[in-house]
């Protein structure tokens, strides 16, 4: 599971926050032992900004670790808007499953936004694969889904409502594989 801190939504918030209020980000119990006390550990670097071009991206992004005295290992500590393991935002995710289950190919989607055919396919084929388990998870949490039972009206009718990312970042809380 990784470390989220939630209601970050864009990465320039994220700089901002890490800027003005780093603490926001020091989380209570390392994942790994469960031990309090975490020290900061410096920051590792990633190039998240995908849609930017060369004079105004915000790459590299500072994604601050955090250390165990205990355990003696680090966690990294995403803000909400950063996927974990995954090059495009959730914000690019999101905007890729909205076009194909609003009824756009998969080919047409690619030409549009930045992600090639093969990774919104990807995309789709993972909700398609998950969504028993997706859906048991946030209905739990938002009772409006339950009456959501087709996967393309329950994406439409979550993301419509809240952000895309909190849904991942529920799901994540949840101990659940992320699409």
């Amino acid at each position: 599971m990784a470390c989220i801190v939630p209601n970050i939504l864009s990465l320039t918030q994220h700089l901002k926050t890490l800027k003005e209020n780093s603490e926001k980000y020091k989380i209570e119990k390392c994942p790994t032992c469960g031990q309090c006390r975490l020290w900061h550990h410096g920051a590792r670097y990633r190039k998240s900004d995908r849609e930017n071009d060369a004079q105004s991206t915000l790459n590299p992004v500072p994604i601050l670790r955090l250390y165990c005295p205990m355990c003696h290992r680090t966690c990294s500590v995403l803000p909400e808007c950063i996927p974990p393991h995954r090059w495009y935002l959730w914000a690019m995710q999101c905007a890729a499953i909205l076009l194909v289950f609003s009824g756009e190919s998969i080919h047409k989607v690619s030409q549009k936004i930045i992600p090639s055919r093969w990774t919104i396919r990807r995309w789709v084929l993972r909700l398609l694969d998950q969504f028993n388990i997706h859906a048991l998870h946030l209905k739990t949490t938002w009772s409006w889904l339950g009456y959501q039972t087709d996967l393309r009206e329950f994406w439409l009718t979550l993301v419509d409502k809240i952000p895309f990312s909190t849904a991942m970042l529920v799901l994540n809380n949840h101990d659940v594989v992320v699409p």
